[in-house]
């Protein structure tokens, strides 16, 4: 039974602590549980786009939210550069949701910039990083 309440489920979400001790957790309880206990962490991944590809990516994007973040940490962030390339990061809870991103490459939260635009995300998560740093 553990194994179905958990399918889906990126392997940080699944690392131990009172959700796995609990395997009738649903999906969106078991990762508030986990971010309550410390277990979500989240990867940085960047892209250089041309504008036209940032829709398509930002649909991913909120498809991914619906189902892995009840708890409203990812973003998808932009950045404008010379017309018309667009650098965009994501934030995830896990590594394993970053393969639809074809050609993001993980990056340290350092490398962000100060002043980036939300794209799609919490936007009170977002100005607490970016906004009241």
């Amino acid at each position: 039974m553990r194994g179905r309440q958990t399918a889906g489920v990126p392997k940080s979400l699944r690392s131990g602590g009172t959700a796995m001790r609990n395997p009738a957790l649903s999906r969106r309880d078991f990762a508030r549980t986990c971010l309550r206990e410390g277990q979500l962490h989240m990867i940085w991944a960047t892209r250089r786009v041309q504008d036209d590809e940032v829709q398509s990516i930002a649909d991913l994007f909120r498809d991914q939210v619906e189902a892995f973040d009840p708890a409203g940490q990812m973003l998808l962030l932009s950045l404008n550069e010379a017309w018309p390339m667009v650098r965009l990061w994501v934030a995830l809870p896990d590594e394993e949701l970053l393969g639809p991103y074809y050609g993001f490459a993980v990056c340290p939260r350092a490398e962000l910039p100060l002043a980036p635009t939300l794209i799609a995300g919490n936007v009170a998560r977002f100005q607490r990083l970016f906004q009241d740093a």
